[in-house]
């Protein structure tokens, strides 16, 4: 029986991740070899680390709100909500990542709009009050813009789209591995901070389907005909696996048996 699961969890992971990779594969093994160079590149070229102020906070949750058609990459609408917890022994300035692209809308500390200053891919706010180690806050960033071109749908390339030589089907995707998160969300990209658990929130219009990590817990309708996906994931997760895809997928529901085993979604 485990391994039935297993097969079937492998199922959905190479379908979800295969459609993914349209162009990688379209294209042939040579620009996946070329990818991997520049993700190589990319390690030093990311605002990585820069300064020490992201270590001094550990990310317990995030849930990402992001509204996406599946024929080009623009974000209308973003939000993001960190919940966070003070590391260092004090903590008065919140530091994150997110590609100068982007337009950064609004930021609020603890429902607290608060004013940001950006040099290049870091953003920062500075807290009315200095946190003491243990303590817990929540960031809200609302932004939206066009995510930077890195030349196809290679590892590292933030947000993606391309249209299936098989289909005919547009497909907008994600690949975050191993710098390239902060292309299309305002996070943290460090290799020494899971987040404990996330909830992927993805607009999309009534006719496609969103699809993210973890179990589809909600599908709602919205005005102006368009439609959120929920999706729920409990488990500590690296910034770079947060994923999203949009497109007219059809959905693939197995359950393995016994009767009561969750559903594996394909």
């Amino acid at each position: 029986m485990k391994n039935l699961i297993l097969f079937l969890t492998g199922i959905s992971f190479l379908t979800f991740y295969g459609r993914g990779q349209l162009s990688c594969l379209h294209e042939g093994v040579s620009s996946c070899v070329s990818a991997k160079a520049r993700c190589l590149a990319l390690k030093w070229q990311a605002p990585l680390n820069k300064s020490l102020l992201s270590d001094a906070y550990d990310v317990v949750y995030h849930k990402l709100e992001i509204e996406l058609s599946n024929n080009n990459t623009y974000i209308p609408y973003g939000h993001v909500t960190t919940k966070a917890q003070v590391i260092n022994n004090s903590l008065d300035v919140f530091e994150f990542e997110l590609h100068q692209n982007m337009i950064i809308d609004s930021v609020l500390w603890n429902g607290t709009s608060l004013p940001v200053s950006s040099t290049g891919e870091i953003s920062s706010i500075n807290f009315p009050i200095t946190l003491d180690q243990g303590e817990t806050f929540t960031v809200d960033i609302y932004y939206h813009g066009q995510p930077p071109s890195t030349g196809g749908s290679a590892i590292g390339s933030g947000l993606n789209t391309a249209v299936s030589p098989s289909w005919g089907n547009s497909v907008v995707w994600s690949l975050s591995q191993p710098y390239a998160a902060y292309h299309w969300w305002p996070c943290k990209q460090s290799l020494n901070d899971k987040i404990d658990s996330i909830d992927v929130l993805i607009i999309t219009a009534d006719s496609l389907r969103g699809g993210s990590n973890g179990i589809l817990v909600a599908e709602l309708s919205m005005p102006g005909n368009k439609k959120l996906w929920h999706w729920k994931h409990r488990h500590p997760i690296v910034y770079y696996l947060i994923s999203v895809a949009v497109a007219r997928y059809i959905p693939y529901i197995v359950t393995a048996n016994p009767s009561n085993s969750p559903p594996v979604q394909i």
